[in-house]
């Protein structure tokens, strides 16, 4: 009979975790599809509940790519019950604990009987950890968390920190604090390149004092009036990211990310002191000094950029821009901006101009100075930054980051059992076998 016709549905009955992953091989799914370079995952230690207790020496994290299996960069950072991260705890796998590692270091799915070829992991489940990007439904990555003392673990080390020269030494930069002289960041190098490109961070609080007498207090001067440290001491230290810090400073950093945060009650200064306005900024050395040149200033209010060349730029204040640009001859950064504070007009911070200025901090000259500004302050100060940073020169990236950090990567973790072994409870799939019209059935 030809034409449309009404033909009878064939039950299909299919296991439903092996039709999935039958259906991602077949469907071409490949290795290291994210494509984000510089982001990491972080998962809970409670997405492992059947392995809370577990020894984290015996945790190893691979990735199936290129026909074989491959040991990828991971950590699993020890968190207490305050949320404080901690360099050593109990050794064991906590809910509170994370696991990190880098996106693109993920690979390609494989079927639940493909295991590692390891006699301790052919006995011990595993889990299957799936990483989807909301921005591009096509780049999915995979990777297994498995058990085992005797798997062979990466030796790839994406980041260093040093608590005695306070200096981060990542893939894409190398930064530095120097908490006796100042609070902030005291240099930045991109890329390997050996040249310093930041005269220094700046802080600025003009106020009153008794109501009357102006007070200006500088990164400098503030040292003077804080009972907390400003050295930052990072408890974790591993190959993909060293995080932690204290009250005052936190800091993560990646290979390609650094992330600073910096909390501050302004019932902390004098009492008798009025704040009147408060400036926290990055000023670049002179670009031309630091190879850096030719650069430009980009944010989400000036997207067509203007040149960092010590000459002064019409740059709006209002409103505060949600992250702000260097972009230079080997490399830059885009910083991602957020400011909370219990009262006051936040607004963009940005000078540009070479003239001597002997009442300045640092080289007494500003070259694509960039930051915030905080009118009429009060309460709690939160200052937040991640800053990405990139190589070579690659024009307006802020959006591009911008849309990624409010869209971030998702992850799912599903238990599989090893070969021969039962498999965790699925679920049966019953599919309607539709043949198109003049097909015999």
């Amino acid at each position: 009979m030809r034409g449309l016709r009404l033909l009878l549905p064939l039950l299909v009955v299919v296991s439903g975790l092996v039709w999935w992953e039958q259906f991602l091989l077949a469907s071409g799914a490949k290795a290291t599809a994210v494509t984000r370079t510089h982001e990491a995952i972080v998962i809970p230690g409670s997405s492992f509940g059947d392995w809370l207790g577990v020894p984290l020496a015996e945790l190893v994290l691979y990735r199936y790519h290129d026909g074989a299996w491959q040991s990828i960069p991971f950590q699993v950072d020890e968190v207490d019950e305050d949320g404080n991260y901690v360099a050593e705890f109990d050794g064991l796998l906590g809910a509170n604990d994370e696991l990190v590692f880098m996106a693109v270091d993920s690979g390609h799915i494989v079927t639940a009987t493909q295991w590692v070829s390891d006699t301790f992991a052919l006995q011990q489940p595993r889990y299957q950890i799936a990483i989807t990007d909301p921005l591009d439904p096509d780049a999915v990555g995979w990777v297994y968390l498995y058990r085992s003392p005797t798997l062979p673990r990466s030796d790839t080390v994406y980041v260093n920190w040093s608590n005695e020269t306070q200096t981060a030494t990542a893939v894409s930069y190398t930064l530095a604090f120097a908490p006796d002289d100042f609070l902030g960041l005291a240099s930045i190098s991109l890329n390997t390149q050996p040249q310093n490109v930041l005269d220094r961070q700046k802080l600025r609080v003009e106020g009153r004092l008794f109501g009357l007498l102006p007070v200006l207090i500088t990164e400098e001067s503030i040292l003077e009036l804080l009972d907390d440290p400003v050295a930052l001491t990072l408890p974790i230290t591993g190959p993909v990211r060293a995080i932690g810090g204290s009250s005052l400073q936190q800091a993560a950093f990646y290979s390609q990310q650094a992330n600073l945060s910096v909390s501050f009650s302004l019932s902390d200064l004098p009492g008798d002191l009025t704040v009147d306005k408060i400036r926290l900024s990055l000023d670049l050395a002179d670009p031309q000094g630091s190879g850096l040149a030719p650069a430009t200033y980009y944010d989400s209010n000036v997207t067509a950029g203007v040149p960092v060349d010590g000459q002064p730029d019409a740059v709006p204040t209002q409103p505060l821009a949600a992250w702000q640009q260097i972009d230079g001859a080997y490399g830059g950064f885009v910083s991602l901006l957020d400011v909370a504070v219990g009262s006051g007009q936040t607004g963009t911070y940005y000078l540009d101009d070479d003239t001597f200025d002997p009442n300045d901090t640092g080289d007494g000259r500003s070259y694509g100075d960039a930051g915030f500004f905080i009118t009429n302050p009060g309460g709690l100060l939160q200052v937040q930054q991640q800053v990405y940073f990139l190589s070579g020169q690659q024009g307006n990236q802020g959006n591009f980051f911008a849309q990624q950090a409010a869209n971030p990567l998702q992850t799912s973790s599903s238990q599989q059992s090893p070969p021969g072994a039962p498999q965790p409870p699925g679920f049966d799939l019953f599919l309607p076998l539709l043949v198109a019209a003049g097909q015999e059935t």
